[in-house]
Formats: C-alpha cells, structure tokens, sequence
C-alpha cells in the first residue's frame, strides 16, 4: 500500500500535496500548535468505523478494505513526516 500511495496521481498535479501544505502551514505556527497538531494527526480514529456501516451495494468489502488501508497508510506518511519535520 505504501508503493501505491506514494506513486498514486491526482487531479490535482503539479499544486502542492496534502503533505506539503500540512508542512507549510505547521511552519507558520508555534511549537505548542505544530505538537498539536502533530498529536491530532497521530490519533484520527481508524476509517473502519465509518465504512464498515455502509451497505455492501455502496461499497464492497474490497473497497471498503481498500480504503481504510490507504487512509492508515496516509496517517502514518503524514505522521512521520510532521515528527521528522524541522521546528
């Protein structure tokens, strides 16, 4: 899934990413609000919960495990990315 993620296109190519942005911001703010939102990142619930309540004909189960690894592998990028970033 890492593979995947890191490689995944976006019709939104060639702006800044979701990452990029989260570390562009975090470097405008302080260190009490990056560790804030370093934790916050690090604590969003799984996707599980959400997705395993909708109907099989919305979302099948490979879908449904299909996103819920991505969005965990997302997190732990993202994660590691604002803890490594520089203050």
């Amino acid at each position: 899934m890492a593979s995947y993620a890191a490689g995944a296109r976006t019709k939104f190519e060639g702006r800044p990413s979701t990452f990029d942005a989260a570390l562009a911001a975090l470097s405008l703010v302080g260190e009490v609000a990056r560790r804030h939102w370093v934790e916050a990142v690090a604590t969003v619930p799984d996707l599980l919960a959400v997705v395993s309540d909708l109907p099989d004909e919305r979302m099948n189960t490979t879908a449904k495990r299909f996103a819920v690894a991505l969005c965990a592998e997302n997190r732990r990028s993202l994660s590691h990315l604002l803890r490594t970033m520089e203050p």
